[in-house]
């Protein structure tokens, strides 16, 4: 596979929309809690260590993490707009953050967050679960193990969750159950960012022991 990494020219603005998708609560709640309408010292931490990770990634022009691509690494469509500082509306992708080093074992590991990926090719089995993301990330959040973040579409399409690093096995086991009762489990792959080696690591299939 052929890594990419779209730190360059694709960093996306820390918006308030995507700060609430990272920290795990609604755009609203946090809105509440930074304008001093609702108290939660422990969330208003957690975005002020967002907050300054993003900045120090977004303005260090420091070398390169090397690393392997996310499984089932989809190149796709781009189904957003941003506006430039110039004023001009520039198409991004939400899912491009993903395909950062930087992003994912920097700014994302330092606020407790792993990156998880699940690499699923166009198959009948695919079609006949479409939406599974969005129920995955309800049974997810009920769980209080993670989210679901967005998709890179292409053949395989890449769908991206971010699940909490001190109970990662265990969200990942949920996703593999999940997968494995709607019968989509065989057709794909689950991967998940590997911080400290700055790297991504495949879960499922399990890798078979050399004889």
């Amino acid at each position: 596979m052929t890594g990419h990494d779209e730190c360059g020219g694709s960093k996306a603005p820390m918006t308030q929309t995507r700060a609430a998708e990272l920290l795990g609560v609604t755009r609203e709640h946090l809105n509440r809690v930074l304008n001093g309408r609702r108290q939660s010292r422990s969330l208003r931490a957690r975005w002020e260590s967002l907050k300054t990770q993003h900045t120090k990634v977004m303005s260090e022009e420091a070398n390169r993490f090397s690393g392997e691509p996310a499984p089932g690494n989809a190149r796709g469509v781009t189904d957003s707009v941003t506006v430039t500082s110039a004023g001009t509306s520039r198409a991004i992708d939400p899912a491009a953050a993903n395909f950062c080093t930087e992003w994912v074992a920097g700014v994302c590991a330092k606020i407790g967050l792993t990156a998880v990926v699940i690499g699923a090719p166009y198959s009948p089995e695919l079609w006949a679960n479409s939406g599974f993301e969005a129920r995955l990330d309800e049974e997810l959040r009920a769980a209080h193990l993670g989210h679901y973040d967005s998709a890179k579409f292409g053949n395989p399409i890449a769908f991206f969750f971010y699940l909490s690093s001190e109970r990662l096995t265990e969200g990942l086991q949920l996703i593999k159950d999940r997968l494995s009762a709607i019968g989509l489990l065989s057709q794909v792959k689950i991967g998940y960012s590997d911080s400290d080696a700055k790297r991504w690591r495949v879960f499922y299939p399990e890798e078979k022991a050399s004889q």
